[in-house]
């Protein structure tokens, strides 16, 4: 019997609560550091924390029922997942609750385990959508790992706190976004602003925070969130206007160049704490081909002929 088709994809369980799923855990992270800045890490089992074991629950069920055919490292991933909880306890209990300020916030080993963890079984469930045919399912999957590697890249951005390695760390966050955009566009998804809107959505949390934040309270300095929503999804829609027919080479360099233009630029435009990087922008501005055609040569060595991402028989 032929399955019937939405615009999630084809009819199945697996195109709804496989990214919804997905989506509700980088929620709740989300929610976690809004939670840990604002009110503080007072238990294990604050409310961000209730929903991020709730999603995860339902994401090893769901994993769980197509055992058959998921990959040996799942169940190693999904046991890391669950020892990170105890382990992120145990970590806190002798090594304190980590200021925002902090590397340790995002790059402490219970924090880097569960992320890339989380990573992998997320890419497991993306390839599960794709031999299922998604459409739009593969949009929101796509949304959750987009949004969790930049969650566990964010001491390399610029805009963060942290700023590791500097502008080489800013470099090298530019070559990953253009990465995940170009792979993204390889999954035959043809536009690009649906994916930014989940992302935007999932990360307001983030932008509501409200702290004593002393001696980084320029970098904490947040826009508008109209403001915000305008160069967040600008160069998406940029890309969806005058790219759309193009190559996904043309479109992953249109995109880079319009976040270095507009996200970018318009953060230290606005923000007195960024204007000390205007110098970057043409630096970045210059790198945007170049990670586009860097993303095209990796993914031909790994899928050179489309089957893994375009479930080409």
């Amino acid at each position: 019997m032929k399955q019937k088709k939405t615009f999630l994809g084809k009819k199945s369980w697996q195109t709804v609560c496989f990214p919804v799923t997905s989506l509700v855990i980088i929620a709740a992270i989300n929610f976690d550091g809004f939670w840990h800045v604002s009110i503080g890490r007072d238990s294990l089992f604050i409310p961000p924390h209730l929903i991020l074991y709730s999603g995860l629950v339902f994401l090893f069920i769901f994993l769980y029922k197509t055992k058959g055919s998921v990959p040996k490292i799942t169940w190693l991933l999904a046991a890391l997942v669950v020892i990170s909880g105890p382990f992120d306890d145990w970590w806190h209990t002798n090594f304190g609750v980590e200021q925002i300020n902090d590397l340790l916030i995002v790059w402490s080993p219970p924090h880097l385990m569960v992320e890339l963890s989380l990573i992998g079984l997320f890419l497991i469930v993306l390839k599960k959508l794709v031999i299922q045919n998604a459409k739009f399912s593969l949009t929101l999957q796509w949304a959750a790992i987009f949004s969790l590697v930049l969650i566990t890249l964010m001491p390399l951005d610029l805009l963060s706190p942290y700023q590791v390695l500097g502008v080489f760390g800013g470099l090298i966050n530019i070559f990953v976004i253009g990465f995940l955009v170009y792979t993204y566009f390889e999954l035959r998804r043809s536009y690009l602003f649906p994916l930014l809107v989940v992302m935007f959505l999932l990360s307001i949390p983030l932008y509501l925070q409200e702290g004593p934040i002393t001696d980084f309270e320029k970098f904490h300095e947040h826009l508008p969130i109209i403001t915000l929503a305008v160069i967040f999804l600008g160069p998406a829609a940029i890309v969806d206007i005058f790219g759309v027919t193009k190559s996904n080479l043309f479109k992953t360099t249109l995109f880079l160049l319009a976040y270095v233009g507009i996200f970018l630029g318009g953060h230290v435009l606005l923000i007195d704490g960024y204007r000390q990087f205007w110098y970057v922008l043409p630096v970045f501005g210059i790198i945007a081909y170049p990670s586009a055609l860097f993303s095209y040569k990796i993914l031909n060595r790994i899928d050179p002929t489309g089957k893994k991402l375009h479930n080409v028989a």
